[in-house]
């Protein structure tokens, strides 16, 4: 006896394990079709940035050839931190009707914080890390420097949000 094994839904086949007249069992995987009109992103953070995913706000992906588009629809964050790697993951759902992006493609997964307020921002170049914590030279007066320990905010284009230790018009080295 032949039957039609009809798909529930319309994508790549992927996989096939059938043989054309052969005998199969209940459950057993025949095809593996991938749908790659909507697709899952997924990046990892650092552990140390996880209370940090509270005030997340959005993504986008920067594709190889360098475009970037909104990463669309937050489907989960990780609670559980991967042993080895010490990174959680975030996943975002992005439709990919034009398929300019392939199953298992590598891209960049930028995540946006909820703002903050207002703080004043260094460049990074004047960052200094003392002993794993962070530093900057602000100027006193001519020729005389003080060493403040700072608390960074977000990052962004070589910039640093810097939630306290300099004020705003405080000068700071940078070489």
């Amino acid at each position: 006896k032949r039957f039609v094994v009809r798909a529930p839904i319309s994508g790549v086949l992927a996989e096939a394990s059938a043989i054309s007249g052969a005998n199969t069992d209940p459950g057993k995987l025949l095809f593996r079709i991938v749908d790659t009109n909507s697709i899952l992103v997924s990046g990892v953070v650092p552990e140390s940035e996880y209370a940090r995913l509270r005030q997340l706000s959005g993504a986008e992906i920067e594709m190889p050839s360098g475009q970037t588009r909104a990463a669309g629809r937050l489907v989960a964050v990780g609670r559980l931190v991967d042993p080895e790697t010490r990174t959680v993951p975030v996943t975002y759902e992005m439709d990919n009707q034009d398929h300019r992006l392939a199953i298992n493609q590598t891209v960049f997964l930028r995540l946006f914080l909820t703002p903050m307020g207002k703080a004043p921002v260094t460049p990074e170049a004047a960052i200094i890390d003392d002993a794993g914590r962070p530093v900057v030279f602000v100027q006193r007066a001519g020729e005389t420097f003080v060493r403040r320990p700072v608390k960074l905010g977000i990052r962004n284009h070589g910039m640093v949000q810097v939630l306290e230790g300099v004020n705003a018009g405080d000068r700071v080295v940078t070489k």
